[in-house]
């Protein structure tokens, strides 16, 4: 967790556990309470959301504790493959990870959406095949495309794009990100952003290709 002050403190935790347990962080996000602050920003080397329950955690903490007025934005970074996550796998019997982290204080998401295409994403991403998903998931951001059939087998890049339209409905403050690699078509990447309902410019981040 990234504090968004000068001072740039680091904070690692685990799952919502090791938070409790851990006087040092608590004793250390207590220590900043009367610093200012413009946002908080929960990312990783990995994907956050894997220990959804520690950023659920953070979140009320900063809400509840640093934040007087619970008004200063915070922001998960993410790569909205959270629905491919088994454990929040949202079904029937499931409570919408996203309906989570907003009732814990988050405001924002950033969302690695990356390409237009489907299996572009899969060559730039390579998620794990989604097999157990395949025709078992109705998509909300399909309903009004005509460029897909509801039986089309699930793909990660449409869980990312559901993930993102289903922020968006829930009232987050929702920007999209992809590499600016000459082979992905913005436009398109553009284009399918406001088709989800992004009002955001999408954030192209800088290419470095590998050096041979």
């Amino acid at each position: 967790m990234r504090q968004g002050n000068d001072s740039g403190e680091i904070i690692n935790v685990a799952n919502e556990n090791d938070f409790f347990r851990d006087d040092s962080t608590e004793t250390l996000l207590q220590s900043l309470s009367n610093q200012p602050f413009d946002a908080f920003v929960l990312a990783g080397e990995g994907e956050p959301t894997l220990r959804l329950p520690a950023i659920l955690a953070l979140a009320d903490f900063i809400r509840g504790k640093l934040s007087s007025s619970n008004q200063i934005p915070i922001r998960v970074v993410t790569n909205g493959l959270t629905y491919a996550i088994p454990e929040y796998y949202i079904g029937e019997s499931c409570v919408d990870p996203i309906l989570q982290m907003k009732d814990a204080g988050v405001t924002s998401l950033s969302v690695a959406l990356m390409t237009a295409s489907p299996s572009q994403y899969d060559d730039l991403m390579k998620p794990v095949e989604l097999t157990r998903l395949k025709n078992k998931i109705q998509l909300k951001w399909r309903s009004n495309s005509k460029e897909y059939l509801q039986n089309e087998a699930v793909r990660a890049h449409d869980l990312v794009c559901e993930f993102i339209h289903s922020a968006v409905l829930a009232g987050f403050d929702v920007e999209v990100t992809g590499v600016d690699r000459p082979d992905v078509d913005k436009f398109k990447a553009e284009a399918l952003a406001l088709h989800l309902g992004v009002t955001k410019q999408f954030r192209w981040r800088p290419y470095f290709p590998k050096l041979n």
